[in-house]
């Protein structure tokens, strides 16, 4: 007899429809993450002629989190092809990338548009390298527009594809962004909890000593170093303005640059550019990096014809390299040249740092059209005025080719001015000599003035051997 089926209870495949069951999901995304990189080659004439299959490469750039570079043929990849130009992407980076890419050349006309366009449909492999062999006739190229002044321009834009999965959320919370910079402007608006008086000028500031640490290397060594003094509860401040200084404790406290409605003060009028210079000192001095680079920045976008030679000689005494570039390649422009030479600020310049005049100058050298410029300031000119610097500052001026046209001129000046100031603190200090009583600063005074004889002799020197250049 076969044994009975045991009963299944009806609870064992029971399920409720309306029970809420648990799902998730997420979702496969492919992007494209673009980037472009301009390789400029100067001197096309000088390069063509290197050889079949030798090549140019430009600096690397980065673009999806891969390094690449442009890698130029002027004569060719191989014998086969040695008639056209090639141009190729190589990708710097290890490992295996898909990307699209395009090249095009400059038309270096008014129109400034591109042509000559070379472009992926779909993304490749890379691995190496990826480009045209045939990008260009090259006789073509020699006759076109995208070869001016034996300068060629190629511009690359390449996209690397970037695939990554995301989960769905169903539970979004939003979270609000940080107010802490507000929290801290107020702190420092109603004073409360300060443990500092600074003192600037006829103003008071009251402040939070654990804040300017945090934020000064120079503060922290104030209040908290070897030499400082937790203790104390006021300080005071020389040399700055109580406005700037203002300024600066604004940033110390929120980590933004000060926005001018947080800056009214009728007693002080002055325009934005001049209060962003008078911030960067007061950055420079209390070691403040981030504030010293947002001037930075914020002078370099506010270049003019009438504040670039100051801008200039702030770069220079703050070290402020971004911007001085900047300013010496304004400067420099054939169009703005002749009209910065004729500043004030010009002026304050050639008399206070000859160094950044040579600096400018041969900026200048670099502009075809201000090398093939007359220059006033001719040899014999310079014979004719040796020992009047105003003559040749005021021929400087009147001609903004000078420089870039005559370099040894202008070593000839520079060394003249400073000639012209070695002698005049050697005859102050013979005044002093004649003036002081005290043995002891009298022999000091003998010795300095010993020194500057000296340094006279060997900048005479200096003018007559570069006279004799000339």
């Amino acid at each position: 007899m076969a044994p009975k089926r045991p009963r299944v209870s009806e609870y064992q495949y029971y399920t409720n429809d309306d029970e809420e069951m648990l799902s998730s999901s997420s979702r496969w995304i492919c992007e494209t993450v673009k980037g472009c990189h301009v390789f400029k080659v100067e001197g096309y004439s000088l390069a063509k002629g290197i050889g079949v299959g030798e090549y140019m490469t430009s600096a690397v750039f980065s673009v999806g989190g891969h390094d690449w570079a442009v890698v130029f043929y002027p004569d060719g990849l191989t014998e086969a092809v040695q008639d056209y130009i090639a141009v190729y992407l190589k990708l710097v980076s290890p490992g295996e990338v898909r990307a699209t890419f395009e090249f095009k050349l400059l038309d270096q006309t008014e129109k400034g548009k591109h042509g000559v366009h070379y472009y992926t449909r779909s993304p490749k492999t890379f691995t190496d390298i990826w480009g045209w062999p045939e990008y260009m006739k090259r006789s073509k190229l020699e006759t076109s527009s995208y070869l001016r002044d034996d300068c060629l321009s190629i511009h690359c834009t390449v996209g690397v594809w970037q695939t990554r999965v995301e989960e769905e959320k169903h539970y979004v919370i939003p979270v609000p962004p940080s107010d802490m910079n507000q929290k801290l402007k107020s702190l420092l608006e109603s004073e409360i909890g300060s443990d500092i008086t600074i003192q600037v000028g006829n103003e008071f500031f009251k402040a939070h000593k654990s804040i300017l640490a945090a934020r000064s290397p120079v503060f922290r060594a104030m209040f908290f170093g070897l030499a400082g003094n937790p203790n104390m509860e006021i300080v005071a401040i020389e040399d700055v303005d109580p406005f700037v200084f203002k300024a600066m404790l604004l940033f110390l406290y929120s980590d933004e640059f000060p926005k001018a409605r947080d800056l009214s003060d009728p007693d002080f009028v002055c325009t934005s550019t001049t209060i962003t210079q008078y911030l960067l000192a007061a950055a420079d001095r209390f070691d403040l990096a981030r504030l010293k680079l947002m001037c930075e920045a914020k002078l370099c976008e506010d270049i003019t014809i009438n504040n670039v030679a100051t801008a200039l000689i702030l770069a220079d005494q703050y070290q402020c390299l971004q911007l001085k570039t900047a300013c010496l390649n304004f400067a420099a422009k054939p169009e703005n040249a002749g009209d910065v030479m004729k500043s004030d600020g010009f002026a304050d310049l050639a008399k206070s740092s000859p160094t950044l005049l040579i600096d400018l100058f041969k900026t200048s050298a670099q502009f075809p059209s201000l090398r093939s410029t007359s220059c006033r300031l001719t040899k014999s000119a310079i014979c004719e005025h040796e020992q009047d610097s105003e003559f040749c500052f005021q021929t400087l001026i009147g001609d903004p080719g000078t420089a870039a046209a005559d370099i040894d001129g202008l070593m000839l000046i520079t060394i003249s001015l400073t000639l012209e100031k070695v002698h005049d603190i050697s005859n102050n200090i013979t005044f002093l000599r004649h003036t002081v009583t005290d043995s002891v600063v009298k022999e000091r005074l003998i010795s300095c003035q010993e020194n500057y004889v000296n340094a006279q002799f060997w900048f005479q020197r200096a003018y007559w051997g570069c006279k004799i250049v000339l």
